[in-house]
Order: structure tokens, then sequence, then C-alpha cells
């Protein structure tokens, strides 16, 4: 009878320390998954986090009134943006005479490339402008004797100068600048039998506003 009892005992002691090991180990595998899904959360959180990084080539367009020595052309410019740099194109229109029996056709293209020392993203910057601009225009017109005339003027200009841009949300933007450089225009007065030519070589100035849209 001892003997049965020592036994049963031995057997009391090996089945608990077994117990205590599978607890043992099934605590340690629910510490190493508890572990890994706090890893694997962190991974995915850190990947979210993570910086969409910025496109190196943006596109848009932008609208420009100028007041130049053409009066106050109009431009609709597409308009290309990398890193630091923003080149803009597009054609230039012009306003009409309001003179009674007069007939006026104004047309002609502007390049602007700017260059901005602090890039452009945040909601205040400054450039540097470079400006070229051609200009067409035709005007008929009646003169006093009833006649009628023509006047066709050819001009081309290009300036450097300076401007401030104002991001007013996200994509939109306006700002204004202004440039020196210089000005050449042909002009051809045509008046019944009478023609008169005139070509003027000078310094000129600008000064435009514009706002615009980049994606």
């Amino acid at each position: 009878m001892k003997k049965l009892m020592i036994l049963l005992c031995c057997s009391l002691s090996v089945l608990g320390l077994a117990q205590n090991r599978m607890s043992t180990e099934k605590l340690d595998n629910n510490l190493s998954y508890s572990v890994n899904s706090d890893r694997l959360i962190d991974s995915i959180s850190g990947d979210e986090e993570k910086e969409i990084p910025k496109k190196l080539i943006r596109y848009g367009f932008a609208f420009n009134l100028s007041a130049t020595s053409d009066g106050l052309p109009t431009s609709v410019l597409f308009t290309l943006n990398y890193k630091k740099h923003q080149i803009e194109l597009g054609p230039r229109f012009g306003l009409g005479s309001f003179a009674v029996g007069s007939y006026q056709k104004v047309i002609g293209g502007e390049l602007n490339y700017k260059f901005y020392p602090n890039g452009d993203a945040s909601w205040f910057s400054s450039f540097a402008l470079f400006h070229a601009g051609y200009f067409y225009r035709r005007l008929s017109y009646s003169t006093v004797f009833e006649s009628s005339a023509t006047e066709t003027k050819i001009s081309m200009e290009s300036y450097l100068g300076y401007g401030v841009k104002f991001t007013i949300i996200k994509g939109f933007y306006l700002g204004s600048h202004i440039g020196l450089g210089w000005y050449q225009s042909k002009t051809d007065i045509v008046d019944g039998i009478l023609s008169k030519k005139r070509t003027d070589n000078d310094w000129g100035g600008m000064g435009s506003v514009f706002i615009g849209y980049k994606f």
C-alpha cells in the first residue's frame, strides 16, 4: 500500500510538471503571436505614414492680363512645372477698337520662363522672369475725309522681371510680375494712295496680373 501511494504521488507530480510545461509553451506562443501582430501593425502604419512622393512634372493653365506698349493684351497659357522651373506658352489676344466704323484684329503669342529660388510649394513664393512676346495688329478705320485707312503693326518684346505668387487653395494661385527690356515694332499705314512706314526700337516695360491652376 505504501508503494502504491508513492507511485501515485510520483505520477501526479509528473502530470503537474507536464501541465505546467504545456501552459508555459502556450503562454510563450501567445506572447510571440502578440509581438508579431504588433510588428505587422507597426509596419502597415509606417507604410501609411510615409510621405507620398511629389510629382516632379506638373501641368496646368493660366490667364494673364498685361499692360504693355501694345495696350492690354490677354494671354491663355499652358504651363509646365519641373522642380523650381516653370514654362508658360500660349496665344495672346487684344481688345478691339471701340471707335465707330473701325475694325481691329489683334493676335499674338507669349512665352514666359519663371525660376523660383525657394520653390513654389508654399502659400507665398517669388520668382525671376524672362518674358518674350509677339503681337500682330491690323486696324481699319475711316478718316475725316471719309476715306478708309489701314494700319498694320507687328511688335516683338523681351523683358527680364520679378514677380510674386500666392497659393489660394490647393492647385489654384494668383500673382503679378513686372519687367523691363527691349521693344521693337514695325508700323505700316495705308491711307488711300498714301503709305507710311515706321520702325520703333526702344526700351519697354510690362506689368501683369495672372491667375492659374496646376494639376
